[in-house]
């Protein structure tokens, strides 16, 4: 989460993310939340992914990022 929050700091820049477990810090970094109930399944990803540009447009970049 610490490349997450400092994205989140960056000028012209909204953070939508892709979840399994939403914390309550989530709600402070992302503007928008998909959830998916496997993370290693790229059918799940993409699906996730599909959700959050249909509630905000195109996407512009994707960055991966493990709470670990």
């Amino acid at each position: 989460m610490r490349f997450v929050r400092a994205a989140a700091r960056l000028d012209d820049v909204r953070l939508l993310g892709v979840v399994t477990r939403p914390r309550r810090d989530d709600a402070r970094v992302y503007s928008d939340v998909a959830r998916v109930t496997e993370p290693l399944s790229t059918r799940d990803t993409i699906d996730g992914i599909e959700v959050l540009r249909r509630r905000h447009g195109d996407i512009h970049r994707i960055s991966g990022s493990s709470s670990r």
